[in-house]
């Protein structure tokens, strides 16, 4: 970008921003009245207390009368033009090019006039275009408000119902659960109704349902998306559950096929992590149809706090997470928290000689709240928590739209009491 397009620089304690105008992806928008595009900006880090001594340095470079002033931030070589750059940390560089109106005073992604937000947006959550509607999405709008039937350790006979609010309609309308004893006791064979908003009671704002250990919802219908895809869910424990000791484990599998190729995302694995606790759960597993080799593994972002039930270094401020998977067109893998960040990547891998860590396949999503679980039943398959909503797009919504429907969610379903 050339030196006059600089707007202005701002700083915080490790890093700065550059922001500029006239870089955007458009050469002109078609706004609505209190709408604007955000200016795009890069973030960069810089060793702690040198923060003006970067932004004097990079004004008086600007501001020379040489033939060359071309300002070099290069995270992949390390490179810059001044001294004062951090490159040790995470996301040393970060460019932020935003692609969509924000509402002038709230600084929220915009909804656009009435008739477009009620055109693009389900259950209060704006996805943006009619074409990122998702083609299933259960929430709370259309959960059972009381307990479900009992289920017959190892079938799929109980009952509960959910239906879809998304693109697809009757046909996704979910009226069957499971339950897999496996000759372990499981708190219930049913799926619950929960109806207590609150922090104690589910970790959730609005109404949701119960999916205890080794209990699951079957899709009347199997979802098979063949390449890009984007699948979000939000989930809630209450504060015991992330406070007290009643049994170590970590947040299983959200969804599944029922042969147990395809699933995500799975907490797992104590990995120790430079300048984190010894014994930090911090690595996500993904896999998709077609392959029974090792999973795609990826640890998370070293400063995310991603619940792992009764450890001492959950964040116990924190009840509802929200999470975003994208798989984009190349097969590559990211995953948002509730803020949107991405706090994993799983690089493409698709090598066909290969069985293990692939990201490729179908996804195929037959069971919520578990996989595998009538075959091979095992605890560390099920999810165990509280589901306010879950759903499935069609494509890869991109960077921008999956941090808004992150955002938007935590904003509605993280409880306030």
């Amino acid at each position: 970008m050339p030196s006059d397009s600089l707007s202005f620089i701002s700083s915080e304690k490790g890093a700065i921003t550059i922001t500029f105008n006239n870089s955007n992806l458009f050469d002109s928008s078609q706004l609505t009245e209190g709408e604007s595009v955000e200016k795009t900006n890069v973030r960069v880090s810089c060793v702690d207390g040198e923060e003006n001594d970067l932004i004097r340095s990079i004004l008086e470079f600007l501001s020379r009368t040489t033939t060359s002033s071309l300002l070099v931030f290069d995270s992949v070589a390390s490179v810059s033009t001044f001294r004062q750059v951090d490159f040790s940390q995470d996301n040393s560089i970060l460019i932020k090019v935003p692609s969509y109106p924000v509402d002038t005073i709230t600084k929220d992604v915009s909804d656009g006039d009435a008739e477009r937000e009620f055109q693009t947006s389900i259950a209060d959550i704006n996805y943006g275009s009619v074409d990122n509607l998702p083609l299933v999405d259960y929430n709370e709008t259309r959960v059972a408000t009381s307990d479900g039937g009992a289920a017959t350790a190892g079938d799929i006979d109980g009952t509960f119902a959910w239906g879809n609010s998304g693109t697809g309609g009757a046909t996704y309308d979910i009226a069957n659960s499971g339950w897999a004893d496996g000759g372990t006791s499981a708190p219930a064979a049913k799926i619950l109704a929960e109806s207590s908003t609150t922090r104690a009671a589910s970790g959730l704002a609005t109404i949701s349902a119960t999916i205890n250990f080794q209990t699951f919802l079957a899709l009347p219908t199997a979802l098979t998306l063949e390449e890009d895809y984007t699948v979000y869910f939000v989930v809630g424990y209450t504060e015991a559950q992330v406070t007290t000791s009643i049994g170590a484990r970590n947040m299983g599998f959200i969804y599944g096929s029922n042969n147990g190729d395809c699933f995500g995302i799975q907490q797992s694995k104590a990995v120790a992590v430079e300048e984190e606790p010894k014994g930090k759960t911090n690595v996500l597993n993904i896999r998709h149809d077609g392959f029974g080799g090792h999973v795609a593994a990826e640890a998370e972002m070293i400063d995310y706090s991603f619940p792992s039930l009764n450890s001492e270094y959950s964040d116990q401020n924190q009840v509802c997470y929200v999470f975003v998977v994208r798989r984009d067109k190349d097969f590559n893998i990211f995953v948002h928290n509730h803020l949107g960040d991405v706090v994993a990547e799983f690089p493409s891998f698709t090598d066909p000689s290969s069985q293990n860590g692939r990201t490729d396949g179908n996804l195929l999503i037959e069971t919520i709240g578990g996989c595998d679980l009538i075959t091979s039943p095992t605890q560390s398959k099920s999810f165990g928590g509280n589901l306010a909503r879950f759903g499935v797009i069609e494509k890869d919504i991109g960077n921008d739209q999956a941090v808004s429907i992150a955002q938007q969610m935590f904003a509605k379903y993280n409880p306030t009491s």
